[in-house]
């Protein structure tokens, strides 16, 4: 196959991750309002967000973390905007801090590699399509010519298919559902053009939920089941930095055995917003018997704590009332 030549050109939209077709509806948080057969809608868990809580998140803080450093180490004007922050912990102060660091993580250029991909997935999808894709970035072409070689002879059967997954209330829009030469059943493949070495739990769940996901009419909310191979999945690492795409098999059934996983620890992440609150303890009622002055106040001690009090309290407010009653006799 031919690539276009530069005058076939066209300017691709940035399209999110895992990004729901318009047609369906979004709750206050951008979750997928789903119609249930039983009638209603419910908001799905996005397939990209469930992958992501079991991500090991430390060494994207690490790359964060040294991106905002090399950010403002080159731009002056970003470490004077830390420096006048007067309390980083307030609420604006945070907020300050947070459009800073993001800033600086673009200067460094922390958002090439995803402007790259953006734009690799575009070029990729209208070529599979066989439409004309274009121009061809320079810093693109030769990933693009090696993809045309690995994707030789691959049937594509749908792109950007929304699938919902009802039994773990998941949603998401696969990337790429195709049938290469000795395989049984499509496959789900995805395109990656960052890093593969990490988050590969986050791959094989995301895949597995698209696999077992029925296809989502918007319109009406009917399903449709699909026949996709529940075992194996395909990450294409497209890599702008070498021009080199390479395959990898994806275990489906570990992922899909990590996505039941990852709903019940979403579930306990939401429960522990519920396992502290502030706690009325109880008032020593025996130091406050024995500081009563008189009957008036032991009196007045029963009718405010009388309710909580048990045997031992009884009995010491018992003497105490003797005592107070009869001081001389005491004496």
């Amino acid at each position: 196959m031919t690539l276009p030549t530069p005058d076939q050109m066209f300017t691709a939209a940035p399209k999110k991750v895992d990004e729901p077709p318009s047609l369906v509806k979004r709750d206050q948080y951008g979750r997928p309002r789903i119609k249930q057969p039983s009638g209603g809608e419910v908001s799905y868990v996005r397939a990209s967000s469930l992958a992501s809580v079991m991500d090991d998140m430390t060494p994207l803080g690490d790359w964060k973390a040294r991106m905002t450093g090399r950010g403002v180490a080159i731009s002056p004007d970003l470490s004077a905007g830390f420096a006048t922050i007067a309390d980083m912990e307030s609420s604006e102060g945070k907020k300050q801090a947070n459009e800073l660091a993001r800033t600086a993580q673009d200067r460094a250029g922390s958002t090439v590699k995803r402007t790259l991909g953006t734009a690799f997935h575009a070029l990729t999808e209208a070529y599979d399509k066989g439409e004309p894709i274009g121009h061809v970035p320079d810093s693109l072409r030769p990933l693009l010519q090696d993809y045309a070689k690995k994707m030789a002879g691959m049937e594509w059967v749908a792109f950007e298919q929304f699938v919902v997954v009802d039994e773990l209330k998941v949603a998401g829009s696969l990337d790429r559902l195709g049938r290469a030469p000795g395989w049984a059943k499509p496959r789900v493949l995805d395109i990656k053009t960052g890093r593969v070495d990490y988050g590969q739990m986050k791959f094989a769940i995301q895949l597995a939920v698209y696999a077992h996901g029925m296809v989502y009419d918007p319109a009406t909310g009917a399903r449709t089941s699909q026949d996709v191979d529940l075992e194996t999945g395909v990450i294409l690492h497209a890599d702008p930095s070498t021009g080199i795409v390479t395959p990898y098999e994806v275990n489906l059934a570990w992922g899909w055995e990590d996505a039941k996983m990852a709903v019940k620890v979403r579930e306990l992440r939401a429960r522990q917003r519920k396992i502290m609150r502030p706690a009325t303890m109880a008032p020593d009622v025996i130091k406050m018997i024995a500081d009563a002055t008189s009957v008036d106040a032991l009196n007045a001690l029963w009718s405010a704590t009388g309710s909580t009090w048990g045997e031992k309290h009884t009995q010491f407010a018992s003497a105490r009332y003797a005592e107070l009653s009869n001081p001389k006799e005491n004496h």
